[in-house]
């Protein structure tokens, strides 16, 4: 996240860290109706309406142990597409979700911070009647999963985090346009360029991903999305690791995934994740990026369903 954020507001013309020549855009303003109600007819999306607003969320599968897939900063519940299925059909029930702010969910003005997320996610599996589950997380939603672990640990049987967000520094900008008062609308008004960028911080071929790409942007024509990101990344859980070391501590089996080319969540802050988790299995998938359940979607499936399935079953440390 930082150096897309760091790209998108540089004024001068710019090449994103792959060496891919990016294009300026226009940014869409928050005030475009593009019908949200409609788009969610239109999707087939569940609703749930929780305390701060409505989540849109989809089921798959109608029995076995519940597997709840938890999204990153920006990205809606198309990012879990392959991941879904792939469990799904290994007989397990999975919920994934748009956070609010993205996708086909509400855009409540609050203030987008991990006790948002954290709230959502206690709000949505208590109204689907999932006592426990096993949890997937992916960057942001590794913070968001472990905090929840922290707080209802019996409800967590397994916790997974793929590109875990931790251990990252805030970036100047950031420090800078927090205190700044026209800094959330100067993010905002990146948000289109922002969205942009994100395939190639997220796959290795972005060209094969069509389909991911365009479901990032549907976003942007939705009112809030702009404000909602500009207010989450001012607000992102910065630093965050040392205060989950009791969700580490705990017997639970936990599983990493990383990409071992992650330009958003370091791969290099890999040790330090694991010293947080000590009992963790990690799995490194090389020349990944920032989202390898999208880009290495095979390898990634077969490593849950073995690691959901059997404690005695360990996946392998690296995979080409």
């Amino acid at each position: 996240m930082d150096s897309n954020w760091q790209s998108v507001l540089r004024p001068d013309e710019f090449h994103y860290t792959a060496r891919v020549p990016i294009r300026r855009h226009r940014a869409i303003p928050d005030t475009i109706d593009a019908g949200l109600e409609r788009a969610r007819a239109e999707a087939g999306a569940s609703m749930a309406r929780l305390a701060d607003g409505a989540t849109a969320y989809r089921v798959h599968g109608d029995r076995g142990p519940w597997v709840v897939l938890v999204p990153g900063l920006a990205t809606p519940m198309v990012g879990w597409d392959a991941l879904a299925g792939a469990l799904a059909a290994a007989g397990f029930r999975v919920l994934r979700y748009d956070q609010l702010g993205r996708g086909l969910s509400d855009r409540p003005a609050v203030r987008y911070d991990a006790d948002l997320f954290v709230r959502e996610l206690d709000g949505l599996t208590r109204a689907l009647a999932i006592d426990a589950a096993c949890f997937v997380g992916w960057s942001l939603g590794c913070v968001v999963t472990s905090r929840f672990a922290a707080r209802a640990p019996d409800r967590v049987q397994r916790l997974v985090h793929i590109a875990p967000a931790m251990f990252i520094e805030p970036p100047l900008f950031v420090r800078v346009l927090a205190r700044a008062p026209f800094g959330r609308r100067l993010l905002a008004s990146r948000a289109a360029a922002f969205v942009e960028q994100l395939p190639f911080e997220h796959v290795s071929h972005p060209e094969r991903f069509t389909a991911y790409a365009a479901a990032m942007r549907e976003q942007l024509r939705y009112p809030g999305f702009a404000a909602a990101l500009a207010s989450t990344v001012i607000h992102f859980p910065w630093r965050s690791g040392p205060e989950l070391r009791a969700v580490g501590e705990h017997p639970r089996p936990v599983l990493i995934v990383w990409g071992d080319d992650d330009p958003a969540t370091p791969y290099a802050n890999s040790p330090r994740v694991r010293a947080i988790f000590p009992r963790a299995e990690l799995l490194t998938l090389r020349g990944a990026r920032h989202a390898p359940h999208v880009d290495r979607a095979d390898v990634v499936g077969d490593a849950l369903i073995r690691f959901l399935r059997s404690s005695d079953a360990t996946p392998p440390a690296v995979a080409p």
